[in-house]
This record gives structure tokens, C-alpha cells and sequence, in this order.
């Protein structure tokens, strides 16, 4: 089984579509729809492996690649309904800690279009540091002292 790719447009996104296996002999045809993608469409990016039956190391090298791409334009990839064969990988290799999965495209685009685009000069953010991946930061609510969010205790107590 061949893999098929399709991109498009959605609302100031991109999302690319794979179908099939990528392997190593096909795994430049991915690489170059990714990066492509990011070039000429968006910054913010979905990538539903949700017909991909067979995703090796280098097809998660790719994702990978166009991640920290994406990430250098300003933007995020997520990857959306990953096949079961394809999660299993991405879990093995703690991809799935990596990149934001999500159960399906419609929630990866909404959670992929609340991520602003930083400016960029020459191709690199102009924010210093690395970005961080679309919902790392869960617990992070400005509105939630420190102390509700270590379950009330004090994580770095005052000297008296």
C-alpha cells in the first residue's frame, strides 16, 4: 500500500491528510508535504494519520522535522486521530509526549487556531526560547494560586 497525502486550507490553518504506509522508501514524499505545507499554507498545522496503517522511524523522523519547523515559523503541529498502529509507535517512542494528540481533527484545529503566530525575522521567532506545544501548560491558569495547584500545600514555603 502506497501513501497518499492531501493538504488544505482551513481557516488559517493547514491540515494534511495521510492515507496508506510510510515507510523509508516513502518517506521523502511526506517530508516534502510537510514542509511544503508549512512554507506555502500556514505555520499552524494539523496532521491526521487517522488512515495511516503504518508509520516507521523515519516517518516519525518527518513529523519530527516538520514540528520544529513549524515551531521556527512561529506556528505548532498536532497530530490528530492517529491510527492504532501509529499510536502504539508514537507511544513506544514517547512521541505522544512530544506532539499534542488529539481523538480527532476538529479538536486538533481548535486547539491549533488558539496558538498565536509569533513574528518572525529570517525564518525565527523573534520570542526567545522554545515554544510549548499546544495544551503543555494545563495547569497553568493565571486565575490558580500555587497553593490550589499543588493541592494546598505550599510548594516553596516562606521563611518566617
Amino acid at each position: 500500500m502506497d501513501l497518499e497525502l492531501s493538504a488544505r486550507g482551513d481557516d488559517g490553518c493547514v491540515v494534511v491528510v495521510a492515507r496508506g504506509e510510510c515507510d523509508i522508501a516513502s518517506v521523502s514524499l511526506l517530508r516534502e508535504q510537510l514542509l511544503g505545507a508549512l512554507a506555502r499554507m500556514s505555520a499552524r498545522m494539523v496532521v491526521d494519520l487517522s488512515g495511516l496503517v503504518f508509520l516507521d522511524c523515519a516517518g516519525a523522523s518527518a513529523l519530527l522535522a516538520a514540528s520544529r519547523r513549524a515551531i521556527l515559523l512561529g506556528g505548532t503541529l498536532a497530530i490528530a486521530a492517529p491510527s492504532a498502529p501509529v499510536a502504539r509507535l508514537l507511544q513506544l517512542t514517547g512521541l505522544d509526549r512530544h506532539f499534542a494528540v488529539y481523538p480527532s481533527t476538529a479538536l486538533a484545529l481548535a486547539a491549533v487556531r488558539t496558538v498565536s503566530l509569533l513574528p518572525t525575522r529570517g525564518g525565527r521567532p523573534t520570542a526567545p526560547g522554545r515554544r510549548t506545544p499546544v495544551g503543555a501548560w494545563k495547569s497553568c491558569d493565571p486565575g490558580v494560586s500555587t497553593t490550589q495547584r499543588f493541592g494546598g500545600e505550599e510548594p516553596f514555603p516562606q521563611p518566617s
